[in-house]
């Protein structure tokens, strides 16, 4: 997300909607770089010039799903933004389909097919919570609740106690009682990357909140205590994912003022 002006959050909206946002600003030009976060993104752009990644220019509406890769994020002239951000089981069980087909299916954008609709509820509401509130009902009234499967949730549940410890995916399994592939397959049906991969971005998450939350604090006692093997490996995943070193990252995050601990922001 950009630096803005006008700015308002809602957190823990449903069980599967982590958090919805609304930016506004008459003018910018700016540049993010974002680690991946742990969340699905869809974003309704009402404003100008709005790119995540390789999207078009023109294109209104943008899903930024949980990836392996840092999400680039470009706004140029007016701002103005709304996004919601799904638990990582919420594309599955809002929408009934995978992370994965819902992003090759477009599926996206055909939420908005009744935008004419959505942008008369948008004017009539003319404070942000409101305009929120709007969003979140037109999410709401396209749901169809699938119940996740029990092998991920338990996962989740797994991996959230235990992020902070070095983890072995074949040991969650046989401790689940379930085989590594059907692990795999199911969890990446359902949240759109590896169970690996997941398991990594959790820990890189965690890492970097300590990170910015003790600036004093070396590398190596951060990847100890955040299920790394040593400082070198949290190097190599920190930049595999970031694309750039930790004490990079560190240093000039120690310069920004948006409070996203995920994203570094520049002028374009």
């Amino acid at each position: 997300m950009i630096n803005h002006q006008v700015a308002l959050h809602t957190h823990h909206i449903t069980a599967t909607i982590a958090t919805t946002w609304l930016a506004e600003q008459s003018h910018i030009a700016v540049t993010s770089l974002s680690l991946p976060y742990l969340q699905h993104e869809l974003i309704l752009n009402q404003g100008d010039i709005f790119k995540v990644n390789d999207s078009p220019e023109e294109q209104r509406v943008i899903y930024s799903p949980i990836t392996p890769q840092c999400i680039t994020t470009k706004a140029y002239g007016r701002y103005q933004a709304l996004g919601i951000m799904f638990q990582p089981v919420g594309i599955y069980t809002t929408y009934g389909i995978s992370a994965l087909d819902f992003a090759q299916s477009n599926s996206a954008v055909r939420l908005f097919d009744k935008a004419t609709e959505l942008d008369q509820r948008f004017a009539e509401a003319t404070a942000p919570a409101d305009r929120l509130q709007v969003l979140i009902n037109f999410f709401q009234q396209n749901t169809v609740n699938k119940p996740c499967p029990p092998i991920v949730l338990r996962f989740l549940k797994v991996v959230s106690s235990l992020a902070c410890q070095p983890i072995e995916i074949q040991k969650i399994a046989k401790d689940l009682h379930f085989s590594v592939k059907h692990l795999i397959a199911t969890f990446k049906s359902v949240v759109g990357i590896t169970p690996h991969k997941y398991l990594q971005l959790l820990q890189l998450n965690h890492a970097l909140q300590k990170m910015i939350d003790c600036p004093d604090q070396t590398l190596t006692k951060i990847a100890l205590e955040h299920g790394f093997y040593d400082q070198s490996h949290f190097i190599r995943v920190f930049k595999r994912y970031a694309g750039i070193s930790p004490l990079k990252f560190r240093a000039q995050q120690a310069k920004q003022s948006h409070g996203f601990i995920n994203t570094l922001i520049s002028k374009a």
